[in-house]
């Protein structure tokens, strides 16, 4: 699941940003 969140995070990053892709990020972690 990590992988998928990761990909997400990559995929809406490139259009919002990486401040989103943290909070992504986070939320894949807890």
């Amino acid at each position: 699941m990590r992988a998928d969140r990761l990909r997400v995070g990559v995929l809406f990053g490139g259009r919002s940003g990486e401040h989103e892709v943290s909070i992504l990020s986070a939320r894949g972690v807890r």
